[in-house]
């Protein structure tokens, strides 16, 4: 696990900063890139589905933004539902913990294709679908 990917704060900012940029949707780019990756054929389909993906990333987002709540409340070092193991956060929440094994997926790729020379979106990931990580959450 990368040191960014094991900061709960880091983990959350980018959650947020997800969350606040799919809400925006301005980027043709984006939305073509992952009407792609999903099997998306329909603008309808693609706005039903980055809605769906904007409300279950903005829960989890809440859940554990009432986490830290409690956190600061009570002075613990963890909430009683994460585990913390030498420092590092490990998310139980189902979907905070797949979004933070997707960036620390990224960030292996981004490494990986910096030392090769290639940019880091040229490659395909071997990990499990979007719509599998979805599931997860469910």
């Amino acid at each position: 696990m990368h040191e960014l990917t094991g900061n709960r704060e880091a983990v959350l900012e980018v959650l947020r900063q997800t969350v606040f940029h799919l809400g925006r949707d301005t980027s043709s780019d984006a939305k073509r890139i992952g009407m792609n990756k999903l099997g998306i054929t329909s603008e309808p389909q693609w706005t039903k589905q980055r809605d769906t993906t904007i409300d279950i990333l903005q829960r989890a987002y809440e859940r554990e933004q009432d986490k830290s709540m409690i956190l600061r409340t009570t002075n613990l070092s963890a909430a009683p539902s994460e585990s913390v193991v030498k420092d590092l956060y490990m998310p139980r929440d189902r979907t905070v913990a797949v979004f933070q094994a997707a960036m620390d997926e990224f960030l292996d790729i981004t490494l990986e294709n910096a030392k090769s020379g290639k940019k880091a979106n040229r490659r395909k990931s071997s990990g499990k679908s979007v719509k599998d990580k979805a599931a997860l959450t469910e």
